[in-house]
């Protein structure tokens, strides 16, 4: 935590050393608000399409109502950008037992959304550098980390992981539980645990019309990404609108969050984003006060929703951030 508060502080700092305030406020003051509720609109959008996912992998017996589901996505959301390291994962699961789905299911459904995620992200990582021209190196971060060939790699080797695990759990589910259960004090539980998340994979892997679902709605989440990376630049004024530079942005943006993740994603995402308008010759400054803006928007919004739909679900805010143990959750 200490490391990755000194890295957001850092690279904030970067970014900051480039901003004319008085720019930045002028900048800000001429800012398109009907674009600015196009991001809204697509940021919500966004949220009901996790939701969907998420209510699609889940086992129809098991899955609460839709609306039960956008607000666990929503408080779920809150937790991951406001805790370093995507620890905010482990929301999910818990606001799910709450009604009635297992531990293991919704961990497991969580597992299969983010190796979905990944696969997406990918398709993103290899368009933007693929389809898009810049000279090498010029997504670089302080100290010559290349963000999208660095998370090129991090997201394949996760990607492969993630594969082997779910095949391992599918394939061998009982011998993992068998040796689980000679651990002594939580064997039994953690056996128990991999038996259910075994069970709900299973239920989806049967099911080719809800992983074809999820496999399109993925894709969808990732592409609004760069839908409000567009919208955003048509937002704020004087900035190049192409489309190439809104994939550019998104993608440089998601790598440089998934390499640094900090707390919030402060830091990295103003200097992946500032890293990107540089590149398609923005002055320094206004491309940092740009960076900020969208930041600070994508932010306010994921919190601001997580925080009135804990208020509808009667969960504090900090309750969904630093959950309970598994044991008081169920």
């Amino acid at each position: 935590m200490a490391a990755l508060l000194v890295v957001s502080a850092a690279t904030l700092l970067y970014v900051l050393r480039d901003l004319d305030p008085a720019l930045a406020w002028s900048a800000y003051a001429t800012l398109d608000l009907r674009w600015l509720a196009v991001c809204v609109a697509i940021l919500a959008t966004q949220q009901l399409l996790r939701a969907a996912r998420m209510h699609w992998i889940l086992a129809p017996r098991s899955r609460p109502g839709f609306g039960r589901q956008l607000a666990i996505t929503a408080i779920g959301f809150m937790a991951i950008t406001t805790l370093p390291l995507r620890l905010g994962e482990a929301a999910r699961p818990w606001l799910l037992a709450r009604e009635g789905v297992s531990v293991a299911e919704g961990t497991g459904a969580v597992v299969v959304e983010r190796t979905f995620d990944l696969l997406a992200l990918i398709g993103l990582l290899l368009a933007a550098t693929l389809l898009v021209e810049q000279p090498s190196g010029a997504l670089a971060l302080p100290g010559g980390v290349d963000v999208v060939s660095a998370a090129t790699r991090s997201v394949g080797a996760v990607v492969a992981t993630a594969l082997a695990a779910l095949l391992a759990l599918l394939l061998g589910g009982e011998r993992v539980a068998s040796i689980l259960r000679r651990v002594p004090g939580v064997g039994e539980p953690a056996a128990d645990f991999v038996l259910r998340m075994r069970a709900a994979l299973r239920g989806l892997s049967r099911s080719p019309a809800r992983l074809l679902a999820v496999a399109a709605v993925s894709a969808a989440v990732w592409l609004a990404t760069v839908a409000t990376a567009w919208a955003m630049l048509w937002a704020y004024p004087g900035l190049p609108r192409s489309p190439a530079l809104a994939l550019t942005l998104a993608t440089a943006v998601i790598a440089g969050t998934l390499v640094l993740p900090t707390p919030g994603f402060f830091g990295p995402f103003e200097l992946s984003a500032q890293a990107v308008l540089v590149l398609w010759s923005v002055e320094r400054g206004h491309a940092a006060s740009f960076a900020i803006a969208w930041h600070l928007l994508v932010f306010l919004f994921t919190f601001g929703v997580g925080w009135v739909f804990a208020a509808l679900l009667g969960v504090s805010v900090r309750e969904a951030i630093a959950r309970p143990e598994p044991s008081e959750a169920s």
